[in-house]
């Protein structure tokens, strides 16, 4: 799990205001590792980003994040349902999985 992700989920259970998802997230969260952003992931994501602005594909930021993240602290598969991670493939070492 990313930081990243942490915020994408928690800013979706905030919006909606559902207390039992809230608590629910905040227990599954507090069992799982959750990688943050430092320079080294920064660098990562920078040259992924940077990668697919030179082929013109263009993808939501936080996702280049999540990726950059990945590659950082040798992930090498995602499952997701986000098709941006298909793009990013494309020009980073990691292996997608849909759902």
């Amino acid at each position: 799990m990313t930081v990243i992700t942490y915020h994408e989920i928690m800013t979706g259970v905030k919006r909606k205001r559902g207390e039992k998802e809230e608590r629910f997230f905040r227990r599954f969260f507090s069992n799982v590792p959750i990688l943050n952003f430092s320079v080294k992931e920064a660098e990562e994501s920078s040259n992924i980003a940077s990668r697919l602005a030179s082929r013109g594909i263009t993808v939501n930021a936080m996702d280049v994040l999540i990726a950059g993240m990945m590659v950082a602290n040798g992930i090498k598969k995602i499952a997701t349902s986000d098709r941006d991670f298909e793009k990013i493939a494309r020009v980073a070492d990691i292996e997608v999985v849909f759902y």
